[in-house]
């Protein structure tokens, strides 16, 4: 069993897909019906993004200098259905992890042991990303699967403590897009990263 520092290389980009193709990335509906408003909300944010203005929005928000109806749990829905679009328009993992501290619910999470699959390219280019779960059963399918590309993936485990933690399960974790039961969380606080599974790629 491999250990890891957990001291990580600026993070650039993750693409959250199974064959690594940015432009087939599926989106997710969180909420079976929306409201009108909530739509309107979900396009505002993707304005932000495309415009890759999350930073000064962020900023704004932490003033009180955005509308009221952008809260922090529309985007933690938002986060959960474009997560992989947002790491793409910041780029630098760094100034996300403090983009996200902004946006998140403010809520105290008790410290855990979290669970991701993950890319064994990316991570050996130092690039750990923020969505992992406490569910092993399910970083187990990524990393067979949606993270398994180039060298293959791998079962990563590590201890969050409650500075590390960004947001805990969604409020509305029963629906199933949801039951990845994700954490969020600032990978470059994690403590005790290790490798516990590799999974060679194997092309279908």
């Amino acid at each position: 069993m491999k250990k890891y520092k957990t001291k990580l290389p600026v993070i650039n980009i993750y693409f959250h897909s199974a064959d690594n193709n940015m432009n087939d990335e599926p989106d997710l509906i969180i909420h079976n019906k929306l409201e009108k408003n909530q739509f309107s909300i979900r396009d505002e944010f993707e304005k932000i993004i495309k415009r890759r203005r999350l930073n000064s929005f962020a900023f704004r928000f932490s003033q009180g200098k955005t509308d009221k109806r952008m809260t922090s749990e529309s985007f933690h829905d938002f986060w959960l259905e474009r997560g992989w679009a947002i790491r793409r328009s910041v780029k630098k993992d760094r100034k996300l992890a403090k983009i996200l501290k902004r946006l998140l619910p403010k809520i105290h999470y008790s410290a855990r042991w979290v669970y991701r699959g993950e890319s064994l390219d990316d991570f050996k280019k130092g690039k750990v990303g923020f969505s992992w779960t406490e569910k092993k059963e399910i970083a187990d399918n990524f990393a067979q699967h949606v993270n398994n590309f180039g060298s293959g993936g791998i079962l990563l485990k590590a201890f969050a403590s409650s500075d590390a933690i960004l947001a805990g399960l969604h409020p509305q974790n029963e629906i199933p897009v949801l039951r990845e039961f994700e954490i969020i969380v600032n990978p470059f606080l994690l403590d005790e990263i290790e490798i516990i599974e590799v999974y060679p790629f194997l092309a279908e």
